[in-house]
């Protein structure tokens, strides 16, 4: 609610109220093992406390309940709640299976490993949250006054959005090494190769979230529920194969190859209603990408001091080819 209203300075406020009532209640009560019930009385403390604070943010000229009840409109709200639900749900299928499946085939300590590197990942998936934060009542709020002006501001911000995420994809995998030891130290070495994997994992959450949070601005949300379904069901059989087969490795491609699936099955639902194209803008970036971290490797210019230049250059250089145009930025960004 206060994403559609767009009232930004609440939902801070509630999730670091929410996280911070986490991270003191952990921090300073969860001594041993036995004071482990008290971590989801925390988190649930802090859900708590960050809705209220929500509900007092709410405008003024709006209702908490309806004045006049209607069946017909309840059950359509229902419907659209619950294939978003449910579409989340089986989403999350990709995150939440691999170290069960770890676990129960291998050993924890291949599941520890292979959550090492899904915790970096997440780190750097804050900005896909801060972009679905500010997307989706931008496209909302767009489709609704010019539906004709969806399709071009999708193409462009999808080009911005492919090369910036390469750019991180490409950053992750140059510096796997120094990001496993800096965070875990060096007996989590093992787990470089899986967090190199898991970079791809980044590239085609940003694409999903493009092309889901659009089903649900223009109100398609069937659409959306759909082909996330069947994205899942395939990401599961992919998980389960390339794990039982190469352990933390295996379920790292499994998890890259189920997102993929999910990201294409939503984007073919995607496609329904906006032709925009999207194989070559990526394969040109991808191409791009791969070139860049293969030159850095050979050259060996992997040292942490260089971290920004690197990055600098590999968006200079995405500007100079013409990959993307200042103009477009300012344009992305004044929206």
């Amino acid at each position: 609610y206060c994403k559609a209203i767009q009232r930004y300075s609440a939902l801070t406020v509630s999730r670091w109220l929410s996280g911070g009532i986490y991270l003191l209640g952990v921090t300073l009560y969860v001594r041993s093992p036995g004071d482990v019930l008290r971590v989801p009385a925390f988190y649930l403390l802090g859900l708590f406390l960050a809705a209220i604070v929500l509900f007092f943010r709410k405008r003024d000229e709006d209702r908490v309940f309806p004045r006049q009840f209607s069946l017909h409109r309840s059950v359509a709200l229902l419907r659209n709640s619950v294939s978003i639900g449910m579409a989340a749900f089986f989403a999350q299928v990709v995150l939440l299976l691999p170290p069960l499946i770890l676990g129960a085939l291998y050993s924890p300590s291949q599941a520890g490993v292979y959550g090492a590197a899904v915790k970096i990942i997440i780190l750097f998936q804050l900005f896909d949250r801060v972009f679905v934060a500010l997307f989706l009542p931008s496209l909302s709020g767009l489709w609704a006054v010019s539906p004709q002006k969806v399709a071009p501001r999708l193409k462009g911000i999808l080009n911005i959005l492919t090369w910036f995420t390469f750019s991180i994809v490409s950053m992750i995998i140059i510096y796997a090494s120094h990001l496993m030891t800096i965070v875990y130290g060096n007996e989590y070495r093992q787990g470089i190769g899986v967090l190199m994997i898991l970079s791809g994992f980044i590239l085609f959450t940003v694409f999903n979230s493009v092309f889901s949070y659009t089903l649900i601005a223009i109100g398609k949300q069937q659409r959306y529920l759909r082909g996330t379904m069947k994205g899942s069901l395939l990401a599961i059989l992919f998980i389960v194969g390339f794990t039982v087969q190469w352990g933390a490795m295996g379920t790292a491609v499994g998890v890259v190859l189920g997102e993929c699936a999910i990201a294409l099955f939503v984007y073919a639902e995607f496609r329904r209603y906006f032709s925009i194209p999207f194989g070559k803008p990526v394969l040109r970036a991808g191409l791009y990408s791969f070139g860049f971290t293969l030159l850095v490797a050979t050259l060996h210019l992997d040292s942490l001091w260089l971290l920004p230049l690197l990055w600098i250059g590999f968006l200079a250089g995405v500007v100079a080819l013409g990959g993307v145009r200042w103009q477009n930025i300012k344009e992305a960004i004044s929206r």
